[in-house]
């Protein structure tokens, strides 16, 4: 696939978004968090993510939406194999999950809406219940990968890509048996110790700030790991504390912690490199959250309608990837 601008020898930057859509999944084993984050009916959530499918399609982007397996179904179907079972007694999201149809944790409507754009997104792997991968034994974790197939297979949806549930990358080699291909890797360790708490409040200052940009990658620097293609995150979007987040946005000041990732896109697009952005869709709860979502988009279509950026999914920044490594073994060009 040549993904040169037309008319010039030079390389287009590439844009990924990827998305880690999973309702409450995301805090199954947190009794006190699920009930007080989300709507009592996954009606807000829901709004967003059509928000999401909107200004995605607005601003010609073409996102990787990591979803868990377990959102496929409509209601309980008593399955056979039902990892939810062990949560009896464990967790408080048992009650709504087994035997239940609550729309906090089936999300087959949801599905339906990404289907229905599946040739301008990707649908890829976010863990069947969402288990960090970390705390899976192998046999759990290609129950996890099992599992997740049989459902997206009644949609014909083949495995590609991974997300990792809380980012706990593990069991690649399982993963890759069953036909998945790449993965998001982990964002950067963060410092411990002295410089954790000293540095804390310059961190703090350098995200209301938006500065410095994230870090970009090359497409041919992108390898492999355990034979999956590993691919960088550059930022995640709400890494900020929330109440630090409502306070800017109170002054009006949404834009400004994005200056940075702004700043990233124009020097991925000017350097033929890839910014790789993420969030849940749970998260995007406010008018303002989405405006910083817009921002962002609108940072990348001016650089689409130049010629010089390309919104890309996972998958296929994965085999532009296997392109390049493939030319340079070869002493061509990708």
């Amino acid at each position: 696939m040549d993904m040169r601008v037309s008319g010039s020898d030079t390389q287009p930057g590439y844009f990924v978004l990827s998305l880690d859509t999973e309702l409450a999944f995301g805090h199954f084993d947190r009794d006190a968090q699920w009930p007080r984050l989300f709507s009592p009916d996954g009606s807000r959530e829901r709004a967003a993510i059509q928000r999401l499918l909107e200004l995605c399609e607005a601003f010609g982007v073409r996102a990787t939406w990591a979803v868990v397996g377990h959102l496929f179904h409509a209601g309980c179907e008593h399955c056979p194999e039902c990892p939810i079972e062990a949560w009896q007694g464990r967790y408080s999201s048992y009650a709504q999950i087994y035997e239940r149809d609550h729309p906090l944790w089936y999300g087959a409507d949801v599905l339906q809406w990404l289907l229905a754009h599946r040739d301008r997104l990707e649908i890829g792997f976010h863990g069947y219940t969402h288990r960090p991968f970390t705390a899976l034994s192998a046999a759990e974790a290609a129950q996890e990968a099992r599992l997740w197939q049989a459902v997206a297979a009644r949609h014909g949806i083949e495995p590609g890509a991974v997300v990792f549930p809380r980012n706990a990358v593990a069991h690649l080699a399982v993963l890759r048996q069953f036909g998945f291909r790449s993965f998001r890797s982990a964002d950067a360790v963060r410092p411990r110790g002295w410089r954790s708490t000293l540095g804390a409040p310059l961190k703090l200052l350098s995200q209301m700030a938006g500065w410095p940009p994230p870090e970009t990658c090359a497409v041919a620097a992108i390898g492999l790991r355990d034979g999956l293609v590993e691919l960088p995150p550059s930022a995640y979007l709400f890494d900020i504390r929330r109440s630090v987040e409502c306070l800017l946005d109170g002054l009006g000041l949404q834009r400004l912690r994005l200056r940075g990732i702004v700043a990233g896109i124009r020097q991925a697009a000017a350097t033929g490199r890839v910014i790789h952005l993420w969030a849940h869709p749970w998260e995007f709860r406010t008018e303002a959250d989405f405006d910083k979502l817009a921002h962002v988009l609108a940072a990348f279509a001016e650089q689409r309608m130049a010629g010089r950026m390309r919104s890309v999914t996972m998958s296929e920044l994965a085999a532009l990837s296997t392109g390049a490594r493939q030319a340079a073994s070869q002493g061509g060009e990708p």
